[in-house]
Order: structure tokens, then sequence, then C-alpha cells
């Protein structure tokens, strides 16, 4: 963690620290000169337990995003990248700061993240049970290590994103990176396309089935694979018909509606604007 741009002296002893693959544990106490104005600036997401009492009128704000300085609360995280601006009337403090690398951050969240003045603000002040808990729950692991110290701290990583995200709106659709969707999320898709022992899914269904909205589902599954969901829906359905068209003599009314037409007629229709035959010609045809 880099810290400039101080406009008063300031001690930091660092009492207690753990360091993991990608991420580090320590408990500081923090000696502050009277009025302290203060930037700090990490390549790490960082979160931060107050231990102690908080030193008078301690604020902090964002810098480039659109908000005021605002009271800093008891827990705070600080995105890796960012600049943070901190203010208070001078004192003593003890934080517990864990930081975790981009790397490590990016493997648990599995997509980009956007981190807009809505989320930023409620950064410097987590008030979510979970995080305090977990937080707590790492200071007594450093004050006295038990038993697979090391793999316990390591999970609660994993732990503190998932709850920082979800915490902050991470799982709105709002609040997503307009990026594509994860591996996890198109594998998803593709294991329940491949279920044909059910009708073909819908938009709306597949989009329930990864928590967005079907505008969002549309986009980035354009974006991850160059192709329109609604495309890759008649390409399966396209595939479906035609097997069993060859391989049953299932009724054509009865293929239509296991791929979930309305019709016969806009199956028809659909079929023929993806083979250039009817149904029943396909059939005749491919046992021929």
């Amino acid at each position: 963690m880099a810290i400039a741009g101080q406009q008063s002296t300031y001690d930091i002893d660092v009492v207690r620290r753990i360091a993991l693959p990608g991420m580090s544990l320590d408990i500081s106490d923090f000696r502050f000169d009277s009025t302290t104005e203060m930037s700090f600036i990490d390549d790490h997401h960082s979160f931060g337990l107050c231990l102690s009492e908080t030193p008078r009128n301690s604020r902090s704000r964002f810098a480039g995003a659109d908000m005021d300085y605002t009271p800093t609360g008891r827990i705070a995280f600080q995105p890796a990248g960012t600049t943070l601006l901190a203010r208070n009337d001078g004192g003593q403090q003890t934080i517990l700061r864990f930081r975790i690398s981009q790397k490590r951050f990016d493997a648990v969240s599995e997509r980009k993240l956007n981190w807009g003045a809505r989320e930023l603000v409620q950064s410097i002040n987590l008030s979510a049970l979970p995080i305090r808990q977990l937080l707590e729950g790492l200071s007594t692991e450093l004050a006295q290590p038990g038993f697979a110290s090391r793999s316990y701290v390591d999970g609660m990583a994993t732990l503190l994103i998932v709850n920082l995200l979800r915490s902050v709106g991470f799982d709105q659709d709002n609040s997503y990176d307009r990026g594509g969707l994860t591996p996890f999320q198109m594998a998803r898709i593709d294991a329940r396309l491949d279920d044909a022992a059910r009708p073909m899914p819908t938009v709306c269904e597949l989009a329930t089935l990864l928590g967005l909205s079907e505008r969002h589902l549309r986009r980035a599954f354009r974006q991850s694979s160059g192709t329109t969901l609604r495309d890759r829906l008649q390409e399966v359905s396209c595939a479906r018909a035609s097997e069993w068209l060859t391989k049953t003599d299932m009724p054509v009314k009865m293929i239509a509606a296991r791929l979930g037409f309305t019709t016969q007629g806009s199956f028809t229709t659909a079929f023929g604007r993806a083979t250039g035959e009817t149904p029943t010609a396909f059939r005749l045809r491919s046992r021929h």
C-alpha cells in the first residue's frame, strides 16, 4: 500500500502479520498528529476493520468519484487501483487490514466489476453482519492461530469477497460490468440446452437461471459467443428436430410441442426457414 500527500505526520506499527500467496493479513497501530489528511493507493483490494476507537471526525472519500467526504465506518473496503482520501483530527487507531490480490479477487467474483460511485460510497462504511463476523474471526485467528491457520485465512478470503459483492449490490443486474458471461454462466446455459428431456428453454427461463435480466443476458451472450442468443436457440432447436425426424417416428405436432412451439404451423415455418424444406419432406429424404 502506498500512502501519499499527507499534510501532517503519523506513525504505523505492524503488530502482527501473516502473508499467503495473493494476500496478506495484519494488525497495525496508527498514531496521527493533530489534523491529518492522507491518500491511500493500493494495487490490492483491501478490507479494514477498526479494532479501537476511531479518531475524531474520521471522514473518507474516493478520488474521482462523485461523492463528498463520508464518515468512515468501523469496516471499510478499498478496491484495487482506487485512491482513498482520508481525514481525521488526530489520535490513535488499531486496524486489521486484509489485502487480496486482483487475481484472487477475480477468481472468486468470476466477472469484471465496475466500481461506480454507488458501490464506493457503501464501501466506506460496510454494515453487513457477515462481513464484520468474518473480519473479527480473522482478528482472533491472527492473535491466536489455530490448526491449519493458513487454510482458514485462505477460505475466509473467499467468503469475504462473496459477502462484500452481495452487500454492495453486485448481485443485481444493474451493477454488473458491461462485459460478457463468465465460463461458469456459459456452461450453465449449455447444460440446459443439452437437456433434451425438457422443452427448449425460453430467454426468460435462461435469464432467471443466471439471475440476470433478459436484456443483459442477450447482450452478454453475444459478447461472449459472437452470436445472438436467439440464433443459438434456433440452432439447437433445429438440430434436435432433425434428430427426432430422422431417428424416431414422433409426430411432427409432438416435436413442435416439445420444442416449445405453440402450433405445428409455426414450427414448420421456422424449420423451413432454417433448412429449406418442411419437416415431412426432411423426414422422407433422410430415410431414403
